[in-house]
């Protein structure tokens, strides 16, 4: 009687094999257990990408390399909520000022900037009942401390009084035009040395600019050029 080996072959040929996969699962094992702990959590999740300052479909108040000041609201009547700012390639926002829409009280940023790591939002407040006098902010969009907050001195009971530009300095100082009770127009500033009224006249609020550091305001008094310091 013929006995066939075939069998035996077949079976120490996958014994062979499944001692191969044993030996390679171990070391796939042994290689894992002695990579850095941070290395195979990097590989067990996906890598995120990168903060996007500020998220889709915002409402902007500024925008610049620097960051963004922003809000989700779409103009919607009863809306209520925080405008951010963050800056470019971090992954924080804080909180810089607020907003609502009501028929007894409207709240939001009139004027906002960016100069890094500083945000400026002038918060305005009005109704048909109530005129708050706008309040300008300084953040530190590093840690969201504030930096600065100036209320402009107008007298009381004046509806045409109120801040027609502003502009963020280098270092958090603020400079800003304010409209006045008998018609003419005010620039002042805010900074290490304190405030300062520094003209009045017949100023163009539009014409209120900073130089590129930051560092001097300038502006018209009918038509003639002025500039400041701030420090």
């Amino acid at each position: 009687m013929k006995v066939s080996i075939f069998p035996a072959r077949r079976t120490v040929f996958v014994g062979v094999l499944l001692a191969l996969a044993g030996a390679e699962a171990v070391g796939v094992v042994t290689a894992r257990a002695q990579r850095p702990r941070a290395a195979r959590r990097a590989t067990r999740h996906t890598v995120r990408p990168a903060y996007a300052c500020p998220p889709a479909h915002m409402h902007l108040y500024a925008l610049s390399p620097d960051g963004a000041i922003y809000s989700s609201q779409t103009g919607g009547y009863g809306e209520q909520g925080s405008i951010y700012g963050c800056l470019a390639g971090t992954r924080r926002r804080f909180a810089v000022g607020s907003y609502l829409n009501s028929s007894q009280i409207q709240e939001d940023v009139a004027f906002a900037a960016l100069r890094r790591p500083y945000a400026m939002a002038t918060q305005t407040h009005s109704g048909p009942t109530i005129l708050v006098t706008p309040t300008i902010t300084v953040y530190d969009l590093r840690n969201g401390h504030r930096v600065r907050r100036v209320t402009p001195a107008f007298p009381p009971g004046c509806p045409r009084c109120s801040v027609s530009s502003a502009k963020l300095g280098r270092s958090g100082d603020l400079a800003w035009t304010q409209e006045n009770i008998d018609g003419t127009v005010s620039v002042v500033k805010v900074d290490t040395t304190g405030m300062a009224t520094l003209d009045q006249g017949a100023i163009d609020p539009t014409s209120l600019a900073l130089s590129d550091s930051g560092a001097t305001v300038y502006w018209l008094d009918a038509g003639v050029a002025h500039s400041a310091a701030l420090n």
